[in-house]
């Protein structure tokens, strides 16, 4: 049984006795609203020093199930943590804020705060990250990029994003989650690339940057809208451990419930530099293939054909690719819509249409999906360092941002596998862009992006790409 997380219960499941009685007297936490600086002004502060002893003394406790140990919070993620669902940004608020308190306890520092790094501004991974000296608690081998400008997108932040949830029609949590999110996981590589990414200490500053966003696209207002604090969707727990959850109604508000603020809660409206990036850090194939084969320059790869079918659950297949393997090269896969599918295609976007249920009892479908089916990352690609966007191509169009569904790699590979699920991208929205008769014969275009040290070869196996009808609600 879960129990409903307090300081004082935090306190006492966490630390002995003994240690507790040794914190500083009078740490009103609960009654003071701190802010969580940049990490160039973080490291400026008398916090720094707190904050570069606690990591070190929970990286030496080998104790897993021990709460102020290193591996006790990537344990915690690996289990609990909701990736491609709902709650995907309150849960990892709630995770920030928890461990953020474990932070004060190992320190003994009741100020402490995890601060955040914001890439936006400078996309080049912080020196005190990347410095190998023996001792250092913040540098971890195995990253494969210490640039994230390739992971970058201001798409989230745009006035379209005005609904907040996964499984509302242009959800911002969606948006994000894919880029920059899930992108910066599999840019930098290594831990990252893992559910086990808290094991670097940069996810700490990552998660704050994406947590500072949420607070900033509210702050932003302009029709941007949460759910209110009295709708449903804020009941129940937020669940960390098998004795530590959070009420999900406490992660709502950063000030009233959390008691920490940021101090700047502007949105970006650019990407860095592109002069930042040395020649080596990003590679880019956006355009790769043949000119003029009927992908707009998108090579199509020659796969195995997946027919349709009724898939149940009420869910229909209407086709696409087996046997796909993502290498190097960005590719596409072709998906060739029969006739009566095509009516039922017409029929879920709306489209009137007089053949539609020709041949077969008509069946109601709310919204369409791709659908990557047994995913694997293969050997070449388990350490990360790239990604790839995915589109939704008529015939002989590039890929452009009208048609992208998301991105993945192979932090979302493994965080499939935990899910028990394929990978999904919502596609009806795109669809409407595209028009009737453009729609029988779609591509879904891989487009392949680079971190500084990127492997080759085979990197991805997929054992069906396709198009799927559903009853989902449209996002």
């Amino acid at each position: 049984m879960h129990r409903s997380f307090t300081r004082r219960t935090f306190l006492k499941g966490s630390i002995s006795g003994a240690a507790l009685a040794s914190l500083p007297g009078g740490m009103a936490w609960a009654q003071t609203v701190l802010n969580r600086p940049e990490w160039y002004e973080f490291r400026q502060t008398s916090n720094y020093s707190s904050f570069i002893d606690a990591i070190r003394t929970m990286r030496a406790n080998t104790n897993a199930s021990d709460r102020t140990s290193w591996v006790y919070w990537s344990n915690i993620h690996r289990s609990s943590c909701p990736h491609s669902r709902p709650y995907f940004l309150a849960w990892h608020r709630g995770y920030l804020h928890v461990f953020q308190e474990t932070l004060r306890m190992v320190s003994g520092n009741s100020q402490l705060v995890v601060p955040y790094w914001d890439y936006y501004k400078n996309p080049v991974l912080p020196q005190e990250f990347a410095d190998p000296a023996t001792g250092n608690p913040l540098y971890v081998s195995g990253r494969q990029s210490s640039n994230v400008r390739s992971a970058l997108t201001l798409t989230p932040f745009s006035s379209t994003y005005r609904n907040f949830q996964r499984g509302t029609t242009n959800s911002f949590e969606t948006s994000i989650e894919y880029r920059p999110h899930g992108s910066f996981h599999n840019i930098i590589g290594g831990y990252l690339a893992t559910l086990d990414s808290p094991m670097d200490p940069i996810f700490w500053l990552h998660h704050g940057m994406i947590d500072r966003l949420w607070a900033s696209w509210v702050a932003a207002g302009a029709g941007r809208t949460m759910p209110s604090l009295s709708d449903p969707y804020w009941s129940g727990n937020h669940t960390f451990g098998s004795q530590l959850s959070m009420p999900r109604r406490n992660t709502y508000n950063t000030t009233s419930q959390l008691n920490y603020t940021y101090t700047d809660l502007s949105l970006p409206t650019s990407l860095p530099p592109a002069a930042q990036i040395a020649p080596r850090l990003v590679k880019v194939q956006a355009t790769v293939g043949v000119q003029g084969n009927g992908s707009g320059g998108l090579r199509v790869g020659d796969f195995a054909v997946a027919p349709p079918g009724d898939l149940g659950g009420n869910r229909r297949s209407l086709g696409g690719a087996r046997n796909v393997r993502l290498n190097e090269n960005s590719i596409s896969t072709p998906i060739a819509i029969g006739s009566s599918d095509f009516d039922l295609l017409e029929l879920t976007l709306g489209e009137d249409t007089e053949r539609a249920g020709r041949g077969r009892p008509l069946v109601s479908y709310r919204s369409v999906q791709i659908t990557l089916q047994d995913v694997h990352t293969l050997p070449a690609g388990e350490a990360g360092g790239f990604f790839y966007d995915v589109y939704l191509l008529p015939a002989g169009r590039s890929p452009d941002e009208q048609y992208l569904l998301g991105s993945f790699g192979p932090f979302e590979v493994e965080a499939a596998h935990h899910n028990g699920g394929n990978i999904s991208f919502a596609a009806t929205q795109v669809l409407r862009r595209i028009e009737s008769r453009g729609r029988n014969q779609l591509r879904v275009g891989f487009v392949r992006v680079n971190g500084g040290n990127y492997p080759r070869g085979d990197v991805i196996s997929i054992g069906v790409v396709r198009a799927e009808l559903s009853q989902d609600p449209v996002e």
